[in-house]
């Protein structure tokens, strides 16, 4: 409407200008991963790197920038096994 007022020339409004919202597609939203999904399958490819190596210059809680019972912690969390 706001779009409308701005656009009419003179008082009187002769059209309004809708845009149309787009809706959500609740069939592709199945494709969107949680945010729980995508830490584990992280944590996973990291541990992968790591060869299941946490801790230490080489481990995967320094690849990941974390302190390494930060990192286990996430894992237990995330249902991750070693």
């Amino acid at each position: 409407m706001e779009r409308t007022v701005i656009l009419t020339m003179g008082n009187i409004i002769d059209s309004i200008f809708l845009e149309p919202t787009p809706l959500l597609d609740v069939a592709n939203t199945k494709a969107i991963k949680t945010l729980a999904e995508n830490e584990r399958e992280y944590i996973q490819k990291v541990l992968k790197l790591t060869k299941n190596r946490i801790a230490g210059t080489r481990g995967a809680a320094a690849l990941l920038d974390l302190p390494a019972s930060t990192l286990i912690s996430w894992m237990k969390k995330l249902g991750i096994k070693k």
